[in-house]
């Protein structure tokens, strides 16, 4: 049950996210343009929070329903417009101006994805050391000249740090039935192997991952069977076990 509820939590959290700079992305556009934002709700349904600073013609919002959320403009189609206020409506502004706002909430995500891939890119991830741990010898892996103990370096010269880096690539290349090269490093010597694609026939790569398409499977580290942490009340504490 908590791991449901962490999922939960964190598929919120992350819609939550995305919702928030998608209607910042109104918001900042259309008040730069001159348009009055009366209010920036993240959610939508019963309101549960709201928060209007003074002197600001925007309320701000959280509602029940995390699942998407919504940016409100002075609008002569949604509701009565004083006459000092017509200028900031956004029914009455041109074309290229709706339309910049309207645009801007997909740019925040693109914008938004470009960061977290450039912070993953600098920060880095977690994955498998690409060594060769297992190769079958009926495999195209082995017939083209791949062993165990091979650490690939790169695959037609894309840097391949860990073993899935490069998966949809070699993905594309299967379908395509091309030839790939991997460059590897073993025992200190360095080598190149081609890989010939179209050996595969026709593949089913719904029921087939790449490794057993090509028989090779990466080395996986033996994890010694030592306790790092407990977690507090859990059985393995309650009955006795020690970090």
């Amino acid at each position: 049950m908590s791991e449901i509820a962490n999922s939960i939590l964190f598929f919120v959290v992350a819609i939550g996210v995305l919702i928030t700079f998608h209607e910042y992305g109104h918001f900042w556009v259309a008040r730069r343009l001159g348009v009055d934002v009366l209010r920036f709700s993240v959610g939508f349904g019963p309101v549960i929070w709201r928060c209007q600073p003074k002197e600001s013609v925007t309320e701000y919002v959280i509602s029940a329903i995390p699942l998407g959320g919504y940016v409100k403009m002075l609008d002569e189609n949604r509701s009565t417009v004083d006459a000092d206020r017509l200028h900031a409506a956004f029914n009455v502004q041109p074309l290229y101006k709706r339309s910049a706002i309207v645009a801007a909430g997909p740019l925040a995500n693109f914008l938004l994805a470009a960061v977290l891939y450039g912070a993953v890119m600098v920060i880095g991830s977690e994955g498998v050391v690409p060594i060769i741990g297992t190769v079958n010898d009926s495999g195209i892996a082995a017939q083209s000249g791949l062993r165990v103990g091979d650490q690939i370096t790169s695959i037609d010269g894309r840097r391949n740090q860990s073993w899935d880096q490069n998966h949809f690539y070699l993905l594309d290349r299967i379908v395509s039935k091309d030839e790939v090269r991997y460059d590897v490093v073993n025992d200190g010597l360095q080598r190149e192997v081609f890989v010939d694609f179209s050996q595969l026939g026709e593949v089913d790569l719904q029921t087939n991952s790449i490794e057993t398409l090509l028989g090779m499977y990466p080395k996986i580290p033996s994890i010694r069977p030592i306790i790092a942490d407990l977690v507090p009340d859990f059985p393995a504490q309650l009955a006795g076990l020690k970090p």
